[in-house]
């Protein structure tokens, strides 16, 4: 290939978006930080979710899921990773935002979403029995609360649905 002068070339294009003159990291490239949290769920024995939240293509907020530890039902990684900004923004408002979570939120953290005025959410592997950002309901589309959220899944769905499958086969063969 021959390159012109006036080409520019980044090493890291797949992970990369102009948005406004601006060169902002992609959501794959975000997906990315999520799944490190579902990563330390697993080695902690937990369901595998992570979540990150990013602002001015920045993280500000992260989490994985902690029921157990915790020992508290609301532990979830969006939960977690919501409260994390918050504080760090201090304010309950993340307007701005986008929050990455590997498993597609509960009817819990959809109303988390829309109560924190996250604007977009963007998830990874689909929740057929529980998911609400879409799979059996999308309450981030209904204007309730006063708001919506964008929502985008499939991203590196392959990648977060292979680790809650390897945590669930593990529980499993401990059955057997």
């Amino acid at each position: 290939m021959t390159r012109s002068p006036n080409m520019i070339v980044f090493r890291r294009e797949y992970y990369l978006n102009f948005a406004m003159g601006l060169v902002t990291n992609s959501d794959e490239y975000w997906m990315d930080f999520a799944i490190k949290e579902a990563e330390k769920a697993l080695d902690a024995g937990e369901i595998p979710v992570g979540a990150i939240v990013v602002h001015a293509d920045k993280i500000i907020g992260k989490g994985h899921n902690q029921r157990e530890g915790l020992k508290d039902p609301t532990a979830h990684a969006e939960m977690l990773a919501i409260t994390s900004a918050a504080t760090f923004l201090d304010s309950w408002q993340l307007e701005n935002c986008t929050l990455y979570v590997t498993l597609e939120p509960c009817p819990m953290c959809a109303g988390a979403i829309l109560n924190a005025r996250i604007p977009r959410v963007v998830f990874g592997a689909y929740d057929d029995a529980a998911g609400m950002c879409g799979s059996v309901e999308n309450l981030c589309d209904q204007n309730l609360l006063n708001h919506k959220a964008l929502v985008k899944g499939g991203i590196k769905a392959e990648i977060c649905r292979s680790l809650l499958n390897s945590f669930f086969n593990k529980i499993r063969s401990a059955e057997n």
